[in-house]
């Protein structure tokens, strides 16, 4: 009588195979929910800063606006006027400048 006997290894290779493929399809999904995140996150910092960049840049207008008033004409004649400045008629330093030429 014989008896026939299946191979025990060559369903081994078989089960390693699939366990690793398994394996690669698990950490390709971790990985991808990782890059997911990370993606979300980055997104979410370029927004903030956009508007952090927009509340700056009104900002920035706001001081240029308060510097020009600050330097305007009139106000610097205020101030001249305060500091008790005199305006000269013929300031000699103007001589002075055109002479060295």
């Amino acid at each position: 009588m014989t008896i026939i006997r299946p191979n025990k290894k060559s369903n081994q290779p078989n089960r390693f195979g699939f366990f690793s493929l398994i394996g690669i399809l698990l950490s390709l999904v971790i990985l991808s929910v990782f890059f997911y995140n990370v993606n979300v996150d980055l997104r979410y910092l370029t927004e903030s800063f956009r508007k952090d960049i927009v509340r700056l840049e009104a900002e920035n207008a706001e001081l240029h606006d308060a510097i020009y008033q600050q330097l305007d004409f009139g106000n610097l004649e205020a101030v001249a006027k305060d500091l008790g400045l005199v305006r000269e008629n013929k300031p000699e330093y103007l001589l002075a400048l055109q002479s060295d030429q």
